[in-house]
């Protein structure tokens, strides 16, 4: 990645921050509710989405900062559904700190401490999603039309938040059927929603800002979404390859880690349509094995083997292709190359 490049990411990510943090409410009682709205947006992150938007309204000559708001409104999505993520997952950590719902459930000393946590997170997730909608239609202070904040607003409501949700849904679901019974279109499905969608919206946003257009399906400001959701599955389908093969310290968990949670990935997907009956009846007895580093080496043997890491490899690197034409056919110019070098830092360990 090119200085330019980092320098505009944490120049966002700090912008961001201060829009995010100035939006949300002020501390109040209960005074845990009003620490774990704050949170996570405190500790900040890369800030991806935020670029994204901002950059695909520049490329298609919009002003960046007439979606600021509209970008800040993309990363607080996300954070919601980061808190509740965690919930359900039952992750006590985020960013190498303690999630909000740990934070919330520490607070106290009570028997039923736990679920006081999650009850809180999930009720400070509530009011991070509430604010989020509010920042897309404050971009009208920044000089976005009123008509194209709404409906910038609208599909952040009717397309985003329930096409995410149903994602989450299915994820969840996926883990209490039988390994071996969610095909590979259920799968990309499942990414779709729950990796694609907001991605998808961040770019459509910035592009229907810059062509001044309350139609999401305007073929400009689909391209450019297509080409957010195609990063999108590229990065997801990467980050399984590495729960599996990947370094634990880069990948910031233990890895076959997916597998022994009962996770159901393309990689799993795959490989049971491609076992045979004895391949597929070892590979479900190594997903609940004990012995975590020799069941992991069999597994990863049993899914090189098969093909079925060949395959997801093969997927993943369509998927940046194909992200790369739509990119490579818009206009040239300095928001462009940075939007290349986003595509680049989100798909780096695939090409």
């Amino acid at each position: 990645m090119s200085e330019d490049f980092m320098r505009e990411l944490r120049t966002i990510a700090q912008e961001t921050r201060a829009l995010i943090l100035d939006a949300l409410p002020a501390p109040q009682e209960p005074e845990i509710l009003f620490q774990l709205v704050r949170a996570y947006p405190e500790r900040g992150g890369k800030c991806l989405r935020p670029a994204l938007c901002r950059w695909c309204c520049g490329m298609l000559g919009g002003a960046p900062q007439e979606v600021r708001r509209v970008a800040a409104a993309a990363e607080l999505f996300h954070t919601w559904t980061l808190v509740y993520d965690d919930i359900i997952d039952e992750d006590d950590e985020r960013r190498g700190q303690p999630s909000a719902h740990a934070l919330a459930r520490d607070s106290i000393s009570h028997p039923r401490a736990v679920k006081f946590g999650a009850d809180m997170a999930l009720l400070a997730g509530d009011i991070q999603h509430a604010i989020s909608a509010d920042l897309v239609l404050a971009a009208t202070e920044d000089g976005l039309p009123a008509d194209v904040a709404i409906a910038i607003a609208r599909q952040m409501h009717h397309v985003l938040a329930p096409g995410l949700i149903r994602g989450e849904a299915a994820d969840t679901e996926f883990e209490y059927r039988a390994i071996d019974s969610v095909s590979h279109s259920e799968i990309e499905a499942m990414m779709r929603d729950k990796t694609g969608l907001l991605l998808a919206f961040a770019a459509r946003a910035g592009a229907m800002a810059a062509l001044r257009t309350p139609h999401p399906d305007d073929p400009q400001v689909a391209a450019l979404a297509d080409m957010a959701t195609s990063a999108g599955l590229a990065f997801q389908l990467q980050d399984d390859i590495l729960g599996m093969f990947g370094d634990p310290k880069a990948v910031g968990k233990p890895i076959g880690s997916d597998l022994r949670q009962g996770k159901r990935t393309l990689l799993t997907a795959y490989a049971f349509e491609l076992l045979d009956p004895a391949g597929s009846a070892r590979l479900r007895e190594l997903s609940v094995a004990e012995s975590a580093t020799d069941a992991l080496a069999e597994a990863q043997n049993l899914l090189i083997g098969c093909g079925a890491l060949q395959r997801v490899q093969d997927a993943a690197a369509a998927h940046v292709q194909r992200a790369m034409d739509i990119l490579a056919a818009q206009p040239v110019g300095p928001f462009r190359d940075l939007l290349e070098q986003w595509l680049h830092f989100l798909t780096a360990r695939i090409t």
